[in-house]
């Protein structure tokens, strides 16, 4: 309530106030705590209960005040209304204010010149619950046609960085927005027209605690479409994170790991009942992740942990006996992994194929050895096609 502001007596009414009654201003006159004022005349309030409430409808001298009578406030407009006294229902408004005009329902200035910015613990307008959790401190509800925001709240703390207060502002905003364009809108960061650049400000913060680790919590929670705009966005992009949890738009590129051979240098005789390892491949076709073959071994080296596919062909000439068998084994770090074997024939080509997957560790070297039981020598011819090794990583 303003100063200046008239208030109409009604017969037998009450305005109650919690704030001492040394408050309030009547006219130049000031009603002490725990009294009546000192000027006894027939405009003067009485203080009815010391401390509780004043009543407008009665006179100094006990007699009620004629209907229609006007008081005019004259202070700050400070006035309590709505304390633990008022008989008025909790279903309906302690302050309730119709406006059909131009004016504002309830105006409320805090007039602070810009020079003594940040503000101090004065609120333009502050409204706190503590009793229903659907209850709210403040509630705006806009009807109409026009695109208005129904609560709009701003803060300039320190916009121009001319003292070092490090208190955090929070803001609570909850509620359900039909019709706008934008349910609830946050701004960080530059403000134009304000000196600094506050790269360290969230425009939205969100934090959620619990001590049971199976609760299901979000800090954020979604439905619908969600578009993010940070200057890194393009199309076919994937949004990901570095270390710190930083995200970004980065093209979509797959971690592309291995080695693909092909031929041997020189033609390999494998003897009766004997392992021999494979050491002269020719060719690599291809290889990704850097260098991790080595020709002296035969191996090839993991430089990233996953799921890995393995594979790997060999072609043998028959060597006319028609018995036993020629095989093909695979090794992972000098151990024996897995092999294949295929029957000797006495006039066509033997082949064996390998086609395994498992995950393997940084460090672990892969490699193969050659095995026959035919009774005699067996060769490999060197610039057979069928003669393959490759690698190549899955997943993690």
């Amino acid at each position: 309530m303003n100063a200046g502001t008239k208030i109409t007596v009604k017969v037998n009414s009450v305005i109650v106030s919690g704030e001492p009654l040394s408050q309030w201003f009547i006219l130049n006159n000031i009603l002490p705590a725990g009294g009546t004022t000192t000027d006894q005349t027939v405009d003067a309030w009485i203080n009815n209960v010391p401390q509780t409430r004043v009543e407008l409808a009665t006179k100094a001298d006990g007699t009620p005040r004629a209907a229609g009578t006007e008081f005019e406030i004259n202070d700050n407009g400070k006035v309590g209304i709505g304390t633990t006294n008022s008989t008025i229902s909790s279903k309906n408004s302690k302050v309730l204010l119709l406006n059909n005009g131009d004016n504002n329902g309830i105006a409320s200035l805090k007039n602070v010149p810009v020079s003594a910015y940040p503000y101090g613990n004065d609120n333009a307008i502050m409204g706190m619950n503590t009793g229903s959790v659907w209850g709210g401190g403040i509630a705006g509800y806009l009807t109409g046609s026009d695109e208005g925001p129904a609560i709009v709240g701003r803060s300039f703390k320190n916009p121009d960085y001319t003292s070092g207060i490090g208190t955090r502002i929070e803001g609570y905003v909850g509620g359900m927005f039909y019709g706008g364009d934008v349910g609830v809108f946050a701004r960080g960061g530059y403000f134009g027209g304000f000196a600094g650049n506050r790269t360290n400000k969230y425009g939205i913060f969100a934090e959620v605690f619990s001590t049971n680790p199976g609760d299901q919590l979000w800090a954020g929670y979604f439905k619908g479409r969600v578009a993010i705009f940070d200057g890194t966005e393009g199309i076919g992009k994937v949004l990901t994170s570095d270390a710190s949890g930083n995200a970004s738009w980065q093209d979509q590129t797959s971690q592309s790991v291995g080695i693909s051979m092909q031929l041997f240098t020189s033609n390999i005789t494998v003897p009766h009942a004997t392992y021999v390892p494979i050491v002269n491949w020719l060719i690599v076709k291809n290889e990704d992740g850097g260098s991790n073959y080595n020709p002296a071994t035969g191996e090839y080296t993991i430089s990233v942990p996953g799921v890995y596919q393995i594979n790997a062909t060999a072609l043998w000439i028959n060597n006319g006996s028609g018995t036993g068998s020629a095989g093909l084994s695979l090794y992972i770090n000098g151990s024996f992994e897995m092999d294949v074997s295929t029957p000797v024939s006495a006039s066509a080509w033997i082949t064996n194929v390998i086609s395994y997957a498992r995950r393997l560790n940084v460090g672990d070297k892969v490699s193969f050895k050659l095995v026959q039981y035919s009774g005699a020598p067996m060769t490999l011819n060197f610039n057979s096609g069928g003669q393959t090794f490759s690698v190549q990583y899955l997943h993690k």
